[in-house]
């Protein structure tokens, strides 16, 4: 049994180089009907190193963007996405534990405790459901994060605190809500 499963064919996948992103880029504009400089291509290629999904989305928003303005998609365009995207870094464990921590008036130490008290497993449970909506963290990394938990300890608190009035329960302006815009604000509508 142990050789059938472990027979199979393995390929590592490791992220396009700059050639191949390039490639990539040039082929969708041309589907796409960009008319897009080499500049403008590299420019983006540099910019994104992920996955090729995330260059289709850059260059679909980028070409939405101009389409929206009327103006063609030049350097500046790029340039401003490209900075817009740096500085919108991802939500990490620490800095969710910290911002739970605070809105709780309790310390970082005590959410990673073993401690039972009813105000730190309330803000455990509320740091838990956050972190696994805005991270790709595992269960079992948060679980490890928030002092070696189980797996199913930190899917009970996030299903427990799925909803903000659940969360936010007993409290006044506090929640799940309040928090989760610490990281990502609220949408306000252009004028």
């Amino acid at each position: 049994m142990r050789s059938r499963l472990v027979s199979g064919l393995t390929v590592p996948l490791v992220p396009p180089s700059l050639d191949t992103r390039l490639a990539i880029l040039e082929r969708l504009a041309a589907a796409r009907d960009l008319k897009l400089g080499h500049p403008v291509l590299r420019a983006i290629a540099e910019g994104i190193r992920g996955s090729v999904r995330e260059l289709i989305g850059t260059l679909v928003h980028l070409e939405m963007v101009s389409r929206t303005e009327g103006s063609p998609l030049d350097m500046d365009h790029v340039r401003d996405y490209l900075q817009q995207r740096s500085a919108s870094r991802p939500a990490r464990v620490r800095d969710i534990a910290a911002a739970t921590a605070r809105h709780f008036a309790l310390r970082v130490a005590e959410l990673r405790s073993p401690s039972r008290r009813r105000a730190v497993v309330r803000a455990r449970g509320v740091a838990m459901y956050l972190t696994r909506r805005l991270t790709e963290e595992s269960l079992e990394q948060i679980g490890h994060y928030f002092g070696g938990r189980d797996h199913t300890t930190v899917l009970h608190g996030c299903r427990k605190n799925r909803g903000s009035d659940a969360v936010g329960a007993g409290r006044p302006q506090g929640g799940a809500f309040n928090l989760n815009n610490t990281f990502y604000p609220p949408f306000v509508a252009a004028k």
